[in-house]
Order: structure tokens, then sequence, then C-alpha cells
């Protein structure tokens, strides 16, 4: 669970650089999700480009997993610059699976780059267990 918070987390990171969270990002899971988001901070809030930002997320999960993937889309515009799906368990991953339930947190220090483009970014990021079922999903829209 820590892989799938670090991935949530540095998603964010990417798509928040000049925009605070709770402007930019939005819950698109069921109430049913495996995996619900209680609590996610940013600090320096709002992070701008050059900053070392400190992220930290918590939540609840809800059953086991085995296996499964983490989606993720982001675009600058219409253009998508990262589409891809990274497997829950693997060997990067700090925790074994199957994973428990249980409360889960996780906190990042990331860096934003100088160089990142201006524009409108979108992105998604969706949990997927061992049996294609959602664990949980998150859309974020912002404007650097």
């Amino acid at each position: 669970m820590k892989q799938l918070l670090s991935i949530f987390t540095l998603f964010i990171i990417i798509l928040v650089a000049e925009a605070t969270l709770n402007d930019v990002w939005n819950s698109c899971g069921k109430p049913s999700d495996t995996f619900q988001i209680k609590n996610v901070t940013v600090n320096p809030d709002p992070p701008h480009k050059g900053d070392t930002v400190t992220i930290y997320a918590a939540g609840q999960l809800t059953k086991v997993i085995s296996g499964g993937n983490a989606n993720i889309l982001i675009k600058l515009g219409f253009i998508t610059i990262i589409k891809e799906a990274k497997p829950i368990c693997s060997s990067d991953n700090p925790l074994s699976c199957p994973i428990q339930p249980g409360d889960y947190s996780h906190q990042v220090t990331v860096t934003i780059p100088t160089s990142a483009p201006k524009g409108k970014y979108s992105g998604q990021f969706v949990l997927t267990d061992q049996i294609d079922e959602e664990i949980a999903c998150i859309d974020v829209n912002i404007e650097l």
C-alpha cells in the first residue's frame, strides 16, 4: 500500500505545481471503493516550481489486495504526457502482497522541476485490484 500511496502522492505533486491541492483534485471513485482516501496535505501549500514539497496521504483499505495495477493518465491540454499501468505487487513495492486491510499513510518529499511547462494539465489515477475492480480513483485538473 505504501507504493500505492507513493504513486498517488507523486502523481499529485507533478500536477499541483502552482495550485492548492483542495482546488485541483477530487475523488472519481465510488463510496464502495476498497481504498478510501481520508487525508492529503501538502507543505508548502501552494507549492511552486523549484520548491521541495512534502506530501502526506492517508486512507483505509477495506479488503485484501493480492494484485492489480496503478493506471496513470496525465495530459497537457489534449496531449498525453503519461499513460501507463504499473503493477501493484512488484519487487519495488515496500509492502509485500497480499496487502492486508487497514489504515495506511505515507509521506513523500520531492522537488518540483523549475522547467515544468505552462498550460492546462489534467490527470486521472485509477487503482484496480487482482480482479480488475476499482480500488480508488482520483481526478486532477490544474493550470500552471
